[in-house]
């Protein structure tokens, strides 16, 4: 039998609002992040979010690839920043779960797929900064908040040429969603831009380092699934994640 890759997927927490329901924190992911990895050839399974650095190395090295997913803005003090006036909300305990996520799958070569906080978060745990709003670029930029629906694309990004993303893509220009006010503002070191917005935002990442599977996208594809553009880049990252496996973790039965 076919070995599928097993992937996890960053969660989040959230209190239930529900009437009648015990109103406690739950550990969740967006269904589309589970659906994008499922239809695309992996498992997934998502990661609650944990402080002990032991248990969060146990968790990546239980996995084959790890999504980081979107969600809250980073706190700028990791980036040696004072909070802008237009800072959305912060969850420190995700910040440094994300953050060890990505140390420990750094450390046993487990491939990395970020999107929107998650490039993000890539970015500044390798040293780089964000622009905390967009108005910090003082040039005029895109409406990067859509207001059409998610599964709708309304931007056109370029593509680096010979970029993984690229080649996976099959195109050196597609189109995205767009769902974000705060960027990559200085790269960090080791990273290369893979894909700009027509102005010149920053829409994609990739490690320089050739036996390091890192990729960074600053839209949702997973919210784009009908799109084949969509299905071609969980399939590239689930497709490599799977070759670097010489032995199952256990038997799929």
């Amino acid at each position: 039998m076919e070995y599928l890759p097993i992937v996890g997927i960053s969660g989040n927490t959230l209190e239930d609002s529900q009437e009648n329901v015990m109103r406690c924190p739950r550990a969740y992911a967006n269904e589309q992040y589970i659906t994008a990895v499922a239809e695309n050839g992996g498992v997934p399974f998502v990661l609650p979010m944990l402080a002990q650095p032991h248990l969060i190395e146990a968790q990546v090295r239980a996995l084959d690839a790890l999504v980081l997913t979107g969600g809250q803005d980073i706190d700028p003090s990791l980036y040696n920043e004072e909070p802008h006036a237009l800072l959305g909300k912060l969850c420190p305990l995700r910040d440094h779960f994300e953050t060890m996520l990505l140390h420990y799958a750094l450390k046993y070569h487990v491939p990395v797929l970020g999107i929107c906080r998650g490039a993000q978060l890539i970015n500044v745990t390798l040293g780089g900064t964000l622009y905390q709003d967009l108005s910090e670029r003082n040039i005029a930029i895109l409406p990067h908040f859509q207001e059409d629906e998610p599964q709708h694309s309304t931007q056109t990004i370029r593509l680096r040429p010979a970029s993984f993303l690229s080649r996976t893509l099959g195109t050196t220009e597609t189109q995205v969603n767009s769902f974000h006010h705060q960027s990559i503002k200085r790269l960090a070191k080791g990273l290369r831009v893979t894909a700009v917005a027509d102005d010149y935002g920053i829409e994609a990442i990739e490690s320089r380092e050739i036996d390091t599977f890192l990729l960074g996208v600053q839209w949702h594809p997973e919210m784009l699934q009908e799109k084949e553009a969509t299905k071609k880049l969980f399939r590239g990252f689930l497709e490599h994640a799977g070759s670097l496996n010489a032995k199952p973790k256990f038997n799929l039965v």
